[in-house]
């Protein structure tokens, strides 16, 4: 229920209306395809909490997911994990790229990794793909795009790449256009997770990023 932060300006699209509190998240508010996931949670938390009468305890799910009402041995998980407590990658939604279900271990080192269809001259399929990036314990990941960016742009990103480094479960900053976004993200955790959502098939080179621990 949320509109962008370019929503009423005039000219339509050229001035910001609403500034988020969060840095970076001009993109991130405003989108129309579905309920955010705090939204669907506060719902069955509300109206369904009392279903299961036995089944995993909330505590069992792990990065904000909850009992799922509807098959109470299991948890529902936000955008981009899935597993019984919400701990791992989630797959690819069928007829899109095979890229989900990617678990990333960072080194000392940076390692890159493109997103489908980055070195093609034509357009992508439409894609749904998760990386986690993990860090061994005590570290942190550190996570830069680099070279092309490009993704259908739209004040409030239709077709995105974003970033989760402060929480598995909040919605992070998302990316999309054709300018490359300069910002070096630091995870708050030893875990950092990439959503990269495109829905028209329209896409052309997506993009590539690098990561490390330190």
């Amino acid at each position: 229920m949320h509109y962008g932060a370019y929503s009423f300006s005039k000219p339509p699209g050229t001035k910001k209306t609403i500034i988020p509190r969060k840095a970076d998240y001009d993109r991130t508010i405003g989108q129309r395809q579905v309920l955010s996931f705090y939204d669907a949670k506060a719902a069955n938390f509300h109206y369904c909490n009392s279903k299961c009468s036995g089944g995993l305890k909330w505590s069992k799910c792990k990065n904000g997911g909850y009992r799922n009402p509807n098959k109470c041995t299991e948890c529902k998980c936000p955008d981009g994990l899935t597993g019984r407590y919400c701990t791992s990658p989630a797959k690819s939604r069928p007829g899109s790229s095979s890229c989900g279900d990617i678990t990333l271990s960072a080194t000392s080192s940076y390692k890159s990794f493109t997103s489908p269809g980055y070195t093609s001259s034509g357009y992508s399929t439409s894609n749904e793909c998760s990386w986690l990036i993990t860090a061994p314990k005590g570290k942190r990941v550190r996570f830069q795009f680099r070279g092309t960016f490009r993704l259908r742009c739209s004040n409030s990103c239709k077709d995105y790449v974003e970033v989760r480094y402060s929480s598995l479960s909040d919605a992070g900053p998302r990316y999309c256009c054709y300018s490359r976004p300069k910002l070096t993200f630091k995870s708050t955790t030893r875990f950092m997770l990439i959503n990269f959502r495109t829905f028209s098939g329209k896409t052309r080179k997506g993009f590539k990023a690098r990561y490390k621990y330190f």
